[in-house]
């Protein structure tokens, strides 16, 4: 029998073929063998030979989670992620997690600031809709003492991108504006982060208590600090979807002969129309993320060039490549379970 650094010898040299042939263009590859355990050291030896951004796309969340608890202690955990996505999107609607939506936004604010990473995704955050690339960098807020804040244009990007003002911040979401102290909880903090500022200059950041609102360790460097939700929405955008539910509507009522159907249709969007065009946030607006951007753009536009993917079952593989309409990826690698055949493409 093998003994384990037998065994990891041997995988890895298994994984030096594939991405020889890989680099030398071929088409396709066959993998076979792999079961439990033995898939988790695999793709930590394929991680770590290509020293590139890797995602993994499982059936559902639930196997994603499975083998992010598998891969914990064998990638760098500033290295790995799972960006979990439910497999209904009714039943996101239903129940809005906080936590899964921090760690969402973990996995958007890594890929936007082009870190290399191993990412666990469920096929179903493939079809998620999310905000431009570009938009998303553009909103990332860096913060470090010495430089200089703009507070009208900071409450802007802070309302844009999800965040809910308050007198005193006590939950992730929060921010508040009191003096020359400026109080920000990202969702992806466990501390709320306090930049007291003199003028417009900022003097110093640290973490708080958000229960005592005492100060807590001083924050040395930049600070980054991202969206509080996915979708980012600016005056533009508002404007921009509510033209287009205009137009939608419209075009919807002049194919419609029922007079009442009509009525009905003018009363339920009425109210969610108006509030679009008074730039409001309201609940249940992802219902319109199709119209807030002139482009779609989903989880696969924010990867590097180079990313590989790895599709963990062929169920999962069907629902990817129906999902994914825009460009082929540099690599993609099927992982099956032992006696099944896998194939990389390129």
């Amino acid at each position: 029998m093998l003994g384990l650094s037998q065994y990891y010898q041997q995988k890895i040299n298994e994984i030096q073929t594939v991405l020889d042939g890989y680099r030398q263009g071929m088409k396709q590859q066959l993998v076979s063998g792999l079961s439990g355990g033995a898939k988790a050291l695999w793709i930590t030896a394929l991680y770590e030979q290509r020293n590139q951004t890797t995602v993994v796309v499982t059936h559902n969340l639930f196997q994603g989670q499975k083998l992010y608890n598998d891969l914990e202690g064998l990638i760098d955990a500033e290295e790995l992620f799972l960006y979990p996505a439910n497999d209904l999107i009714a039943s996101e609607l239903a129940v809005a997690s906080p936590e899964l939506l921090a760690q969402r936004i973990d996995v958007l604010n890594h890929l936007a600031q082009k870190k290399k990473g191993l990412i666990i995704i469920p096929a179903a955050g493939l079809k998620k809709l999310l905000a431009p690339l570009y938009l998303w960098k553009a909103s990332l807020l860096h913060f470090e003492t010495g430089k200089t804040v703009q507070l009208d244009e900071l409450l802007r990007k802070l309302t844009a991108i999800g965040y809910e003002r308050e007198s005193m911040v006590t939950g992730p979401g929060q921010f508040s504006i009191r003096g020359g102290i400026i109080d920000i909880y990202p969702l992806t903090e466990e501390h709320p982060v306090r930049i007291e500022l003199f003028d417009d200059e900022i003097d110093s950041i640290r973490f708080f208590d958000s229960e005592t609102q005492r100060s807590l360790d001083m924050i040395r460097g930049t600070v980054l600090i991202g969206p509080a939700r996915e979708l980012l929405l600016y005056d533009e955008n508002f404007t921009t979807a509510a033209k287009g539910l205009e137009s939608e509507r419209a075009r919807a009522l002049k194919k419609m002969s029922d007079q009442k159907v009509k009525e009905l249709i003018n009363e339920h969007t009425e109210a969610e129309l108006e509030a679009l065009r008074q730039n409001q946030p309201f609940n249940g607006m992802i219902k319109y993320a199709t119209l807030f951007y002139s482009k779609q753009t989903t989880f696969h536009d924010y990867l590097p060039g180079d990313a590989l993917i790895i599709l963990m079952r062929s169920a999962a593989f069907r629902r990817w490549r129906s999902s994914w309409t825009m460009r082929k990826p540099n690599g993609v690698l099927i992982c099956c379970s032992a006696g099944s055949s896998s194939a990389i493409f390129h």
